[in-house]
């Protein structure tokens, strides 16, 4: 049977690759765009033997925001769920398409892009 993957915003996620272990959080769903998973990646990358606490990780600096799909990586035991933080604001992050929306954003918020 399938393992079934709950998850709610501010779960904090572990990916181990090799002798190195990187933290995630579950911040958000950008419903509008994407559709996906909106995580936080934090900064600091850790041994894999590694355990550092919950606060520990949250109070690093991110260094990326994105899309993914947790749960795939969960239900696949490529990552594991070791925790819940209450996620920052993610407010400040605009997603968009190529559609109308790309130059009200491009100039409002001096996004610029070279499409050649």
């Amino acid at each position: 049977m399938a393992k079934r993957v709950v998850l709610k915003k501010g779960d904090i996620v572990s990916i181990t690759r090799d002798n190195h272990k990187r933290y995630i959080q579950y911040v958000d769903n950008d419903h509008y765009q994407l559709n996906g998973d909106v995580i936080y990646v934090f900064k600091r990358i850790y041994t894999s033997n590694d355990n550092p606490s919950v606060e520990g990780i949250v109070n690093d600096t991110y260094e990326l925001v994105l899309h993914t799909t947790i749960r795939a990586g969960i239900k696949y035991n490529g990552w594991e769920k070791i925790g819940h933080s209450e996620p920052k604001d993610v407010s400040f992050v605009h997603f968009f398409s190529w559609n109308s929306d790309y130059e009200k954003l491009k100039s409002d918020h001096n996004w610029s892009y070279d499409l050649t």
